[in-house]
């Protein structure tokens, strides 16, 4: 049986392997390169975070949480700490510079400390490795030092890991290439036709151009669409009604990176030859306890701004320290609406007082990067839902050969490589999807007028 995937980011190809391994015959169609160093791929211009938590392992207990949010933590444990392994996995046979540092998500008030312990205790009752930091030096410890002192505590996730985004996508394409997948390149999907044959049964033919413009046709038995924030376009040439089910909205997010420190640095963690710094991931929880505040006022959820004033309510920020010692840091977030889904995903037009307010607020937690200044900035479009959850699933309930793997949020590097992995499972289990994936299914759109904004 074919099975196509459009989309070679790290949902499609994480599909593609999983597939393959279930004796399925699969193709993948990627408009870029794979591995794109020109930035399409979005899979490759992230931060290459992985936030786990570990696994829910005590599910007999109800934390103080409502059931959707219950919901919500069981699916990221199981996507953010699936995709953890399989990266680990990954690292053994190529050099993705994976490695566990942990994360610290900071608190800087009263209020954004009892969040923080909240849920840490919540957390903690499922069975998920956190721990709270109730002091600045405790939190300054895990950081070589570096963090201020206008710091009060943190939430500590030791199982947090790190891993080279463009690095870690060039493996999966390897790793495809070996396990038998057909990759094509440059191979632009222009329009899909369903077609009914006896039996009930479905065929695709996807059609298109390559990086040649020649014209290409493909067919298969099923159909996977795993490419961003494009989703809802293709999707709609397979059926019009999917556009108010695949509810993606475009977030524009920024990001920044500093100068190497020199020898002679204060900045303390930086690259020892053929060492990585081992500097904890970086996170805020003033946005955490914000985005709880404003949870009815902001569509999609987990923004900075809202989505037609601009008027910032938070600061929102994430980070590392890469192998050669400059720090990487993002969470400026806007939704773009009517973005032209025909474009690159890559958008090269920076929102210089995004990235400039980013910078303050990451200075503020630790101020030594001060010193080190901006050295490059970049941005990209990111498939939102309006609910903030990914899409992960058959939105089509009449079809047993349509899926999606997509609406990832910010999140596609951390959550992306377990989701494509557990679908793929869906599909060779006749459709019957993972527990974890019920918050995840595309249909919970089905009834509601959300296409727009």
């Amino acid at each position: 049986m074919h099975v196509i995937v459009i989309g070679g980011g790290i949902c499609g190809l994480s599909t593609a392997i999983e597939l393959v391994q279930k004796g399925f015959t699969v193709s993948v169609l990627e408009r870029s390169s794979f591995a794109s160093t020109n930035g399409e791929c979005a899979s490759t211009v992230n931060c290459g975070l992985i936030c786990s938590e570990g696994y829910v392992t005590n599910r007999s207990t109800q934390p103080q949480i409502t059931t959707k949010s219950l919901k919500k933590m069981y699916l990221y444990s199981t996507l953010k700490t699936g995709s953890r392994d399989i990266y680990n996995d990954l690292q053994k046979d190529y050099d993705i510079e994976y490695e566990q540092r942990g994360c610290l998500v900071v608190g800087c008030n009263i209020q954004e400390m009892n969040s923080l312990r909240n849920g840490v205790e919540n957390k903690k009752a499922l069975g998920l490795e956190v721990e709270m930091i109730e002091s600045k030096e405790g939190v300054k410890s895990k950081h070589n030092g570096l963090i201020g002192d206008n710091v009060l505590g943190a939430e500590w996730c030791p199982a947090g890991a790190t891993a080279n985004p463009r690095k870690s996508i060039r493996a999966l394409t390897e790793k495809a290439k070996n396990y038998g997948v057909r990759l094509y390149p440059f191979h632009c999907v222009i329009d899909i036709k369903v077609t009914k044959c006896g039996n009930d049964e479905i065929k695709y033919n996807v059609s298109g151009f390559d990086g040649g413009n020649k014209g290409f046709n493909f067919g298969s038995d099923k159909l996977v669409l795993a490419t961003g924030y494009s989703m809802k376009s293709l999707a709609m040439k397979v059926d019009p009604k999917l556009k108010s089910i695949i509810n993606i909205i475009p977030v524009l997010g920024q990001m920044w990176a500093t100068s190497p420190p020199h020898s002679s640095s204060s900045v303390i963690g930086q690259k020892k030859k053929n060492q990585q710094p081992s500097t904890p991931m970086v996170c805020a929880q003033e946005s955490g306890y914000s985005w709880e505040t404003h949870a009815s006022t902001l569509v999609p959820p987990l923004v900075t701004h809202l989505s037609r004033n601009g008027k910032r309510i938070t600061r929102h920020l994430y980070g590392k320290q890469a192998p050669d010692g400059t720090f990487m840091f993002g969470g400026d977030r806007r939704v773009i609406e009517d973005y032209d889904v025909s474009k690159s995903f890559y958008n090269p037009d920076i929102i210089s007082d995004g990235i400039e307010t980013n910078f303050r607020h990451v200075t503020e937690l630790i101020p030594e990067i001060a010193k080190l200044g901006i050295q490059r900035t970049w941005s990209g479009i990111m498939p939102f839902c309006s609910d903030g959850l990914p899409l992960i699933g058959n939105p089509l309930k009449e079809s047993d050969s349509f899926f999606v793997c997509g609406g990832m949020s910010s999140s596609g590097f951390m959550c992306g490589a377990m989701a494509g992995k557990l679908l793929a499972q869906g599909i060779a289990n006749e459709g019957k999807f993972s527990d974890s994936l019920k918050v995840a299914d595309p249909t919970r759109f089905a009834y509601e007028n959300t296409s727009k904004i």
